[in-house]
């Protein structure tokens, strides 16, 4: 079985909503999250336990690329 990873896309009432790269979304309870989690953080299934833990650097990445892009948009 795979691990679970993603961007958090929202958040809807107890849960978040991840968009994975085959462009499905999942479902994963908001208590399962680190409580420092917000939307566009990337999360990775935590080993074997249903808890998840954000990776900084991938968020970081697509946070540079996406304003990278909008300065394409808006200069």
């Amino acid at each position: 079985m795979t691990r679970l990873e993603g961007f958090i896309d929202h958040f809807d009432h107890d849960d978040a909503i991840i968009a994975r790269a085959d462009r499905t979304l999942a479902n994963v309870a908001r208590k399962e999250l680190p409580t420092d989690a917000h939307e566009g953080d990337f999360i990775i299934e935590a080993g074997d336990s249903p808890h998840f833990q954000i990776d900084h650097q991938t968020t970081e990445l697509r946070r540079r690329q996406i304003r990278y892009m909008a300065g394409f948009f808006f200069d």
